[in-house]
């Protein structure tokens, strides 16, 4: 399952922000970004490309439109900034999913979006003197204004911590974390749009960027020239709803005083030039980070009865759940052959052994969209889900097991043996798969071939750089001199999920 943490986005956008804009501050005698509003209209504006309309993009552009708004207009003032995405809208792993007219929005990729939690004494200066993983308390505190200005405005709502699956940090940081679902309407999505929208920025989506290099423009400053391709797509594509005919595409190109590559390392790696402007070492780590594999895939069925047994699975569990991992659906499958309490599994006599079983085995997650609906409006969780009341639509998404970018990964069959249909007639009583199948009325599947980090930077360095500049928070390279330095040319930053 994929799971995305603000608190580790936050270091590297506060250190994106301030290095993408150090050159142009310096090369006006300012050391100070945020003087950007007072720069000459004569000035050229200081040119900066963003690739990739994830988290870490959207955050980046979030900040730098913060830094660079000239007047209430929401303009952006000194800083000249675009952002490329090869999506069709806002996505990433953070911003992934798909929605049918009338029906509930699906997360494709993370299902929710966590926070350290700002109260909680192992978050202290007192507790951890030490950035850990880039990470001092004033970036928890960063992160946790951003998510309270969020929820405020209707677009994040609490996810209690019972209605989610363990994960290695929750089971080894219980407390230490606070979660966030996206708004019914718009899942996660519209957590990206709306940082995109504040910061005054339209993206160029369908945007994939091929290749950097050198620019020469007759001084000593050049530019890094951006070379790539964009497509377009029919609206219903655009918006993730549906699919469309093939997209059509044309050369992209731009030059930029600063490009910040936004993308998981192995994105980055596809980009012909970007490892040569790097340092070796920074070349070297970006190399060996690695990532898990797996298939996301969303179903929606329109059926009274389908859709009171999956309130019914997901209420079964005490407390009620919005996710069921491979474990609890083992113990529920159970459940339908003994009268064994959920979550008492046993590996006893009875020769049963908690864990994934049977042909749906390459399933690890559940995750009912509409059980993030009610319990974030209603006020009585186990009520809404063992409710007798039949909700006539409704949607789950399922995760696949992890498996390795190089050695493959199993898909999640739309039909028959290890479909989503398969699992749920398999758990849910009274029901038959054909009559599950026959329920559907949309699906969509994603192949994520870059999901989960599961080697990162400080992994795979010997001895990992400490705060305030942690290597893994951002890789900065180019072209002549130092960040911040006068006469500075052009710089590459590459951040994200490293």
């Amino acid at each position: 399952m994929m799971r995305s943490s603000l608190g580790f986005l936050i270091p590297s956008t506060a250190a994106l922000a301030a290095r993408s804009s150090a050159p142009h501050a310096a090369a006006h005698g300012r050391p100070d970004a945020a003087a950007f509003a007072s720069s000459s209209p004569s000035t050229p504006p200081y040119k900066v490309l963003i690739i990739g309309a994830g988290a870490t993009g959207c955050l980046v552009a979030h900040r730098l439109g913060q830094l660079s708004q000239a007047d209430a207009t929401g303009k952006l003032g000194a800083i000249e900034l675009d952002v490329v995405e090869r999506a069709s809208y806002a996505s990433g792993r953070l911003g992934a999913g798909a929605s049918l007219p009338g029906r509930a929005h699906c997360d494709l990729g993370a299902q929710v979006l966590s926070i350290v939690d700002p109260t909680d004494e192992r978050s202290t200066a007192t507790q951890r003197p030490q950035a850990a993983h880039g990470i001092t308390p004033r970036d928890v505190d960063h992160a946790h204004e951003l998510v309270t200005s969020l929820e405020s405005r209707g677009l994040l709502v609490p996810a209690p911590d019972d209605a989610l699956c363990g994960t290695e940090e929750r089971l080894n940081w219980p407390g230490f974390w606070r979660h966030f679902w996206g708004s019914p309407g718009g899942g996660l999505r519209r957590v990206l749009k709306t940082l995109l929208d504040d910061a005054g920025v339209q993206p160029s989506f369908g945007v994939r960027v091929g290749s950097l290099e050198a620019a020469q423009d007759g001084t000593p400053v050049h530019r890094l020239r951006v070379r790539g391709v964009r497509r377009t797509w029919g609206a219903a594509e655009a918006d993730g709803a549906g699919q469309a005919a093939l997209p059509r595409e044309e050369p992209w190109v731009g030059d930029y005083d600063c490009v910040v590559a936004c993308i998981p390392g192995p994105n980055a790696l596809e980009i012909d030039g970007l490892v040569d402007l790097l340092p070796p070492l920074s070349a070297k780590v970006l190399r060996r980070v690695g990532y898990d594999a797996r298939t996301a895939r969303a179903v929606w069925y329109d059926s009274p009865e389908v859709c009171g047994r999956l309130r019914e699975l997901f209420g079964r569990l005490s407390p009620p759940r919005a996710e069921l991992d491979d474990l609890d659906l083992a113990d529920l499958h159970h459940m339908n052959a003994t009268s064994m309490p959920v979550g008492h599994a046993s590996n006893g006599s009875n020769g049963y052994t908690a864990g994934r079983d049977g042909p749906d085995s390459q399933i690890e997650l559940l995750a009912f969209q509409d059980a993030k609906r009610m319990m974030a409006t209603r006020s009585s969780t186990e009520g809404d889900l063992n409710s007798t009341n039949r909700t006539r639509g409704c949607a789950v998404v399922a995760h696949g097991v992890a498996g390795s970018q190089r050695g493959g990964f199993a898909d999640i069959p739309s039909r028959g043996p290890g479909s989503v249909h398969a699992l749920l007639a398999r758990r849910m009583s009274g029901v038959s798969e054909k009559e599950v199948a026959a329920a559907e009325v949309g699906s969509k599947a994603i192949r994520w071939t870059t999901a989960q980090l599961i080697r990162p930077m400080e992994a795979v360095v010997e001895d990992p750089p400490m705060a305030p500049d942690p290597i893994w928070q951002v890789m900065t390279g180019g072209i002549g001199g130092e960040v911040g330095e006068k006469g500075r040319g052009p710089i590459l930053l590459v951040a994200g999920d490293l």
